[in-house]
């Protein structure tokens, strides 16, 4: 049951992706992402395994940027959503 639960939730947020264009500002909340764990940023496409990229995450709660390209794995997506 699990397995299948984690199978929709990374199908859903694969099929939100491709409906998303690059350069796009996104809002993301991932594992490691920290306590405040939402982040803003450029949605980038994906990279050739499959990872989700970002550019110039920021974190308003803590002030904090991840400069330049940032990979996630598809799978440590919580939530992703537009303005």
């Amino acid at each position: 049951m699990g397995n299948y639960h984690h199978y929709q939730q990374c199908h859903s947020t694969i099929e939100f992706l491709n409906g998303l264009s690059i350069g796009q500002f996104v809002r993301v909340q991932f594992d490691g992402g920290g306590a405040f764990g939402v982040w803003e940023g450029t949605y980038q496409g994906t990279d050739q395994n499959g990872n989700v990229m970002f550019y110039n995450l920021f974190n308003p709660a803590t002030n904090t940027t991840l400069t330049g390209v940032t990979r996630i794995k598809v799978q440590s997506i919580n939530s992703i959503t537009t303005n």
